[in-house]
């Protein structure tokens, strides 16, 4: 168990490090899966083009393109056209497993990177 401090809300919140370890480990070999998932689940509805996901995350249109299929094979986007995907989580637990994802991240960004960096060291 890890222990975590969310500095803005200022409450202290228990992450279970080892539960989430296998599902960051399957679905985001690095930081900017991460990244590319959060920034599509913060816009659900909405077909977003890789050139704007390239944009929003500073990065070249193809190596997005690569971590969107990724992505896309983990079951956590879903293409929408050619070149287009949106936010779709296969099934509600991965959409679970997501939102305590995201929660992680707001509220320990070192955590959650360093666990991602231990994970492709392996």
């Amino acid at each position: 168990m890890y222990i975590c401090t969310n500095l803005s809300e200022r409450k202290l919140s228990t992450v279970n490090f080892l539960s989430l370890r296998p599902f960051i480990g399957r679905c985001f070999p690095t930081v900017a899966h991460l990244e590319a998932a959060l920034w599509l689940r913060a816009r659900p509805g909405i077909d977003l083009s890789v050139d704007e996901v390239a944009a929003a995350l500073y990065l070249d249109a193809a190596p997005t393109r690569d971590r969107l299929r990724d992505l896309c094979r983990a079951g956590i986007l879903a293409e929408a056209g050619p070149d287009a995907w949106r936010w779709a989580p296969r099934d509600a637990a991965l959409a679970a497993a997501m939102d305590e994802t995201a929660r992680l991240h707001e509220s320990d960004l070192r955590g959650i990177t360093a666990l991602i960096h231990d994970g492709a060291a392996r």
